[in-house]
C-alpha cells in the first residue's frame, strides 16, 4: 500500500473571542461555537455533494492564539482532496 498525499483546503472561518486559558486550565468553547458547529454539521456537512471522487468535507472547532496569546475559539468548513486529484473512490480499497 502506498502512501497519499492530502491537500485541504478551508472554505469558511468564523471567530469568537473568548476565554481558552483560566488559572492555567483550557476551558470549553462558547456556546456560540458549539451552535455554530452544530449548524454546519447539520447543515453544510450533510448537504456537501457527493462525487465520483474521494473529497472529503469537514467542520472543525478549536483554539487559536492571536499575537502569541490565545484568543479565542474558530470553527471552520473545509475540504481534503486525495493527491493526485484524478484518485477515485475504487482506487482508495488496495
Amino acid at each position: 500500500m502506498t502512501e497519499r498525499e492530502v491537500r485541504y483546503e478551508a472554505i469558511e472561518e468564523w471567530f469568537f473571542p473568548s476565554p481558552v486559558l483560566v488559572n492555567g486550565e483550557f476551558v470549553g468553547a462558547p456556546a456560540e461555537a458549539l451552535e455554530k458547529r452544530e449548524e454546519l454539521l447539520e447543515g453544510w456537512f450533510k448537504e456537501f455533494p457527493v462525487s465520483e471522487t474521494v473529497e472529503r468535507p469537514s467542520v472543525m472547532l478549536f483554539p487559536v492564539k492571536k499575537d502569541g496569546e490565545w484568543a479565542g475559539f474558530v470553527v471552520r468548513t473545509g475540504v481534503y482532496y486525495p493527491y493526485p486529484p484524478t484518485l477515485k473512490v475504487d482506487d482508495r480499497i488496495n
